[in-house]
Order: structure tokens, then sequence, then C-alpha cells
């Protein structure tokens, strides 16, 4: 399998700016926290479905999927939100560079 660069990371520097900067490591944290919590969900849903064989069926429903969907998802949203505030572009040894401040300041919600 080739080992394919990933361009972002690729350049001298960090040339998108900082709103990129914030959205890029926001979507990246996002996405992984959704599919941590998805594959929880898989897991909790298998746990059930072999612990109540008759009673997990009245479980999954449609509407049930649904909740599970908007509350993985708002959880992965609160838990990546923070992202925005951390990551900055910071001069470092003559070029650009986008990476978490973790300084102690007071961040707003």
């Amino acid at each position: 399998i080739p080992r394919v660069k990933n361009p972002i990371y690729s350049l001298e520097g960090w040339v998108f700016g900082s709103f990129m900067c914030k959205v890029v490591h926001f979507f990246i944290n996002l996405t992984m926290y959704a599919s941590s919590f998805t594959l929880a969900a898989v897991s909790v849903d298998r746990y059930l479905a072999i612990r109540y064989p008759l009673r997990s069926r009245e479980l999954r429903t449609p509407c049930n999927a649904m909740v599970a969907m908007v509350v993985i998802w708002g959880l992965s949203l609160v838990f990546a939100g923070p992202y925005l505030s951390y990551y900055d572009l910071i001069d470092f040894a003559n070029s650009t560079v986008c990476i978490p401040g973790w300084e102690e300041q007071n961040r707003k919600v």
C-alpha cells in the first residue's frame, strides 16, 4: 500500500490562514469523537441484543436510531467545540505553523 502524504502538512508552513487552522482541526476532532461514540453505541446495541434478545428488538426503532444519532453528533460537537479556540497560527523557525495553544488563560464559551 503506498503511503500518501497529507498535502496540508507537507508544505513549508501553514498557508491557509487562521480560520482554516481552526476549522480543519475542529473537523478532525469532530469526526474522531463521532466515530468513537458511534462505535460505543454499536457496542451497546450488540450487548443489549445478546443480553436481552427478545426485548432488544423493541428498542431498535427508527425513532431511537435518530435519537442516538442526534446524541452522538451533539456530544461530538460539544467535545470538539473547544478546539476552535485552542488552535492558532504561531511563527516558529521562519515559518508559520498551526498548533494548539494550551497556555493558561481564561477562555470564553
